[in-house]
């Protein structure tokens, strides 16, 4: 299968910004974060899965 280039290019980026950081997730996502802070822009939110019934009966 042909590399597509824009897919590789998406991953040098990624593994070079991942190298900046050590490879650690927690430095990650604080740096992702006070670069939403910084922009003023949410990225990603996702709220919470509302249970529509409780998953056990209550005796």
């Amino acid at each position: 299968m042909k590399q597509d280039p824009i897919i590789a290019e998406l991953r040098r980026t990624r593994d070079r910004i991942a190298a900046e950081f050590n490879y650690d997730v927690r430095a990650l996502f604080a740096h992702y974060k006070q670069m939403e802070r910084e922009s003023g822009a949410t990225y990603v939110h996702r709220g919470p899965k509302l249970v529509k019934k409780p998953a056990l009966k209550s005796k």
